[in-house]
């Protein structure tokens, strides 16, 4: 099928996009239309996005005059090669997933090219991947899927400043490689995705002491990091108990001071204990989500010693069937109706 400029306008037509004034379509949906060529998009300057998937496109040409795209879709065609890129400068995205590209190229003076997709083609070679040297900004590459056979690969993406997130799953070395993943993390410094799950800084640590002293150093520092971790936490306990005790005016082990035990104070004080105090602590934990301790003289968040009293005296709530009331009141009903026939006084406390 061909890309006619009627086949285009009425594209435009159905997503609601201008079709007077073509310049001004930042959007096209060019997508699912079986189209064999890429051609006849000259009117449409003002492109920003242009998906073009799941076509029958051989070959990437005729986008020149679309400087001001920023994002380009052209997965599951029939594409075997990247060329006419270099004056797209300012793409951003680039799909060409599901294609049978052999050799990244093309790519020169694309200084904006933040994400490259390209898993399942068939890139072999490690020399194949020197293109990618081009995109200096490059930081999301999706290499997965692929053919790549030997583990130097990585020498290659090693040298890419920017790379945070890679997929490289699916590729044969991949699958040969042991410890692959602890071997990427401690080489790929700025990475913090890798293939199913985040890179996280404990990760990090793991890696690069396993790289630098084997499993000996790995349990070694997942030692070191669990006892910072309780640390941590036993720190932040110990902060938190000391101002709960500032602002309610306890003294270090948690007693009311002398000078200030009156009889309201004293009562307030014998209701409160310590798996209280260390619920709250805990709560105030769970909602804290950043990893800084408690610090300054802000006393507003912490409880005082009445709004712990009245939770520590609230009943917990006890789930009741609906089923098992109604009989009950059923069953009240009936034996209330009983005594009044018996000319007996009814006592809610005669009914078990």
């Amino acid at each position: 099928m061909e890309m006619t400029p009627e086949a285009l306008k009425a594209i435009i037509k159905k997503h609601d996009g201008y079709t007077s004034c073509l310049e001004l379509n930042e959007k096209m949906y060019a997508h699912f239309m079986g189209f064999d060529k890429i051609e006849n998009l000259e009117p449409y300057t003002g492109l920003k996005c242009l998906y073009m998937e799941k076509n029958a496109f051989e070959e990437i040409e005729n986008l020149d005059h679309l400087t001001e795209l920023s994002s380009l879709y052209l997965q599951e065609n029939l594409i075997r090669k990247l060329s006419n890129l270099s004056k797209l400068k300012n793409l951003y995205t680039l799909n060409v997933s599901h294609n049978y590209i052999q050799v990244i190229e093309g790519l020169e003076g694309m200084e904006k090219l933040n994400t490259l997709i390209i898993h399942h083609n068939d890139i072999k070679e490690t020399k194949a991947l020197q293109g990618l040297l081009e995109c200096p900004n490059l930081a999301v590459l999706d290499l997965s899927e692929n053919k790549l056979s030997h583990e130097d690969a990585l020498d290659v993406l090693e040298k890419m400043p920017k790379l945070k997130v890679l997929y490289l799953k699916g590729n044969p070395f991949v699958r040969k490689m042991r410890n692959y993943r602890k071997h990427v993390i401690s080489r790929f410094k700025t990475l913090t995705y890798l293939d199913d799950r985040p890179v996280f800084p404990d990760d990090r640590k793991i890696a690069e002491a396993w790289a630098k002293g084997g499993k000996e150093a790995e349990r070694a520092e997942r030692k070191r990091l669990k006892d910072e971790e309780q640390e941590k936490a036993k720190r932040r306990n110990k902060e938190f108990m000391e101002k709960f005790c500032k602002r309610n005016g306890l003294d270090e082990d948690g007693k009311m001071k002398e000078e200030d035990l009156d009889e309201k104070a004293a009562s307030t004080n014998a209701t409160i204990g310590t798996e209280k105090v260390h619920s709250i602590i805990n709560q105030q934990h769970d909602n804290d989500d950043s990893d800084d301790d408690l610090e300054g003289e802000d006393l507003a968040d912490i409880p005082t010693l009445e709004q712990v009293a009245i939770s520590s005296s609230l009943p917990s709530p006890v789930p009741t069937s609906s089923k098992s009331t109604s009989e009950e009141e059923k069953h009240i009903s009936e034996l209330k109706e009983s005594k009044k026939e018996e000319g007996e006084i009814f006592d809610l406390e005669d009914v078990e």
